[in-house]
């Protein structure tokens, strides 16, 4: 992941083990500062950090592993991150 123009590096595992680098970029252009990626069965979840009115704390992404290292966007889009709900709750 480059969080300095918000792309994402898609990986495959080949069937020894190998890590290869697919040759496609996605670029999230809604994203204002990815800040990590995490993966959860073919769940794929991107941090943003990019500030709003509505969730100073920036949002999480999620998506579903598609084909070819493509990543699909969930029905439901970005949530607030948790720690800007606290946030919020304190003040």
């Amino acid at each position: 992941m480059d969080s300095g123009d918000n792309t994402v590096f898609p990986y495959t595992i080949g069937t020894g083990g190998q890590v290869d680098a697919d040759d496609e970029l996605d670029d999230y252009d809604g994203a204002q500062q990815l800040t990590s990626i995490s993966a959860h069965g073919s769940y794929v979840y991107l941090t943003d950090a990019g500030a709003t009115a509505a969730s100073p704390g920036g949002y999480i992404l999620p998506y579903t592993s598609g084909t070819s290292c493509s990543l699909n966007a969930v029905t439901g889009g970005a949530v607030p991150n948790l720690e800007a709900q606290r946030a919020l709750r304190s003040r």
